[in-house]
């Protein structure tokens, strides 16, 4: 539930926002009730992503690849490896 700030997962507050500039305004209100195999994505470029917010959630079928590396925000940098 994203309602005119950071989204909320379940009834959490998921700070998603703290990394951008201060000032920035994300606007909108955005419900979904996510399936068992359902993602919400979210670009991080929010003003001009082109995410769930405009197609809805996406299905795992279509996630084809894995977190290797964050960047950013940079205090945060780390890696991440996976068994396959």
């Amino acid at each position: 539930k994203i309602i005119l700030g950071p989204p909320f997962l379940g009834n959490r507050n998921a700070d998603l926002f703290s990394y951008l500039p201060q000032g920035l305004e994300v606007n909108g209100q955005y419900v979904f009730q996510l399936g068992q195999d359902e993602y919400f994505v979210m670009g991080d470029n929010r003003p001009q992503s082109y995410d769930s917010r405009s197609w809805g959630p996406l299905e795992k079928s279509f996630i084809v690849g894995v977190v290797r590396l964050r960047f950013w925000p940079p205090n945060e940098f780390s890696s991440f490896s996976y068994e396959s």
